[in-house]
């Protein structure tokens, strides 16, 4: 299992995250460094299946780059897993895992709690690379992705390897998921977040 036991290792990833997303933020607001002007979406649960995993390794291949980190930021990592488990909920794989051994990682008893591996007990999770030339913010709640990539090169690169028909834009977002979690588009609540989303993520 590729999880992180090593305090060294996780904070020096904090540090790499807090340069990418903004950790203390929350989807629909800007969570994601404004240099990833690059932006498109994908279903949440779609970064849990193998066809996802080996889009995302078709994509680093791209990309000239080999290594890539899932790691959990809800539940927090330090006050609730490592608490509990003396780990750090964050997962590296490269592009010489395979799907089964991703799959076996994502769902793998942290400690005699199945009900706390990853593809279950994770609200928030931020998926990206040593070269913070794209990111993955990840919000279960709202049931979205948002892909953040620094050039539009990288971007195509992602949806090459993703697959065109996984790919949502802001207006997707808004008009296709959103009503599944408020479904009455009239409620003041559904017009904030929409229009939050518009205005943070196009």
């Amino acid at each position: 299992m590729n999880i992180i036991d090593n305090q060294r290792i996780f904070l020096n990833k904090m540090e790499q995250l807090k340069s990418i997303v903004d950790i203390n933020a929350r989807f629909p607001l800007r969570t994601i460094s404004k240099e990833f002007s690059e932006i498109c979406f994908v279903n949440f649960d779609d970064i849990f299946t193998q066809e996802f995993f080996e889009g995302l390794r078709s994509f680093l291949i791209a990309i000239k780059e080999s290594n890539l980190t899932y790691a959990v930021l809800d539940p927090k990592p330090e006050e609730y897993f490592f608490s509990h488990f003396h780990k750090y909920p964050f997962l590296d794989f490269n592009i010489d895992t395979s799907s089964q051994e991703f799959l076996a990682d994502i769902e793998a008893d942290p400690g005699d709690s199945p009900a706390d591996a990853i593809v279950y007990n994770s609200n928030v999770i931020v998926i990206f690379g040593a070269n913070a030339r794209w990111v993955i913010y990840a919000d279960r709640d709202y049931e979205v992705a948002i892909v953040g990539s620094v050039r539009l090169d990288v971007k195509e690169a992602f949806i090459r390897g993703i697959g065109q028909r996984r790919i949502l834009d802001a207006a997707d977002v808004v008009e296709q998921i959103l009503p599944l979690i408020y479904p009455d588009s009239s409620t003041s609540k559904y017009l904030d977040i929409s229009r939050q989303i518009r205005t943070n993520y196009i």
